[in-house]
């Protein structure tokens, strides 16, 4: 049976996750429990387990001010290579994975500039994801997005079937009295054909841009359907992010979210209706014809 995990990702996201992002999801899961494919842990002894006092002192690690540098650095910590690249990605700010051949770590290019106490900081929660750390690079990477200026991305948000504009005004003027300030549009599918997840909606909080699935965009996907889904996004806008009860995360799905996104419309409807349709999402291929809704029966 198709199980649903609404979820969204902060800055960093859970320790088993091994992956930071600012973006906002929306995941539908099917089948049992998925494994972690994110690669197993890692156990480090002591001698490659960073100095946690190191990031109060803020000493200043050698050659660390480009990826050539900061990887060689970042490698003799934690005692294997380090396989770094710097972006200017505006959604996935740090994350990374577990290979065969090392660590593989992808990093928004200004951690090039950051202080020694965040790089040490970055270090330690590579090691060993320690709450201080996790602390002192979250609060790093809050404070660079909201300096970045970011230009906004074209919107397309007429699709063949639903157009997401309209559906947004229709949110907005009747939960959000025209207080929301957000952009909506379709975003892409990926190549993959065969999916065990699939992301429906997204949140970008530095663009105020929601982003919706193009699988929803097909005849038999119900109107009240997509609507839902417009409105869990826009409830990320208005309502924001708070700290979580221990201080460390943030909160984006607290109960005061759950209450207001049942006090939709035909809520348990379109419950039902994913739990009935998720096959059908899941097999999504956007490279197949569309099928036209049937022309209305002309009267004689």
């Amino acid at each position: 049976m198709a199980r649903l995990t609404l979820h969204s990702l902060s800055t960093l996201s859970d320790k088993r996750g091994r992956s930071m992002t600012i973006m906002l999801q929306m995941n539908l899961f099917a089948g049992p429990e998925l494994p972690n494919d994110k690669g197993p842990d890692v156990q480090l002894d002591e001698k490659h387990r960073p100095d946690l006092s190191l990031i109060a002192l803020a000493v200043a690690p050698p050659n660390a001010r480009d990826a050539a540098g900061l990887g060689e650095w970042l490698a003799e910590q934690l005692g294997k290579p380090v396989h770094l690249t710097l972006t200017a990605n505006r959604s996935t700010m740090l994350s990374y994975r577990e290979q065969g051949d090392g660590l593989h770590l992808r990093l928004h290019e200004f951690f090039a500039a950051a202080t020694p106490k965040v790089l040490w900081a970055l270090a330690a929660l590579l090691a060993s994801e320690d709450l201080e750390a996790v602390g002192v690079v979250d609060r790093f990477i809050n404070d660079q997005c909201a300096r970045l200026i970011v230009e906004p991305r074209p919107v397309q948000p007429q699709g063949r079937f639903h157009d997401l504009g309209e559906i947004l005004d229709e949110v907005n003027t009747c939960f959000f009295h025209n207080e929301c300030g957000v952009r909506i549009t379709w975003g892409q599918a990926g190549s993959r054909r065969y999916r065990r997840s699939i992301q429906l909606g997204s949140y970008v909080s530095q663009e105020k841009l929601i982003r919706i699935h193009p699988c929803l965009d097909q005849a038999w996907v119900p109107r009240q359907y997509v609507a839902w889904i417009v409105f869990h996004e826009t409830l990320h806008e208005v309502m924001g992010t708070r700290a979580s009860a221990t201080g460390n995360r943030r909160s984006l799905h607290p109960p005061e979210f759950s209450a207001l996104e049942e006090t939709f419309p035909n809520y348990r409807e379109c419950k039902q209706w994913e739990n009935d349709n998720l096959y059908r999402l899941l097999r999504f291929n956007p490279r197949a014809k569309p099928l036209t809704p049937p022309h209305p029966r002309q009267s004689e």
